[in-house]
């Protein structure tokens, strides 16, 4: 509790692209949507307790 953690920013990177699909069973309906999740790397300086 009351701890303190230093670090910095190292810049936004996207992670690795996912393909979904979804189906409709008689509906003739198909989708395909992509996904790529946003992720900010930090890198942690010291832990003050």
């Amino acid at each position: 509790q009351g701890a303190k953690v230093i670090g910095k920013v190292l810049g936004g990177e996207r992670g690795p692209k996912l393909i979904a699909a979804q189906f409709r069973r008689r509906k003739n309906s198909r989708r395909r949507i992509g996904h790529r999740q946003s992720y900010t790397k930090v890198f942690i300086e010291s832990i003050q307790a």
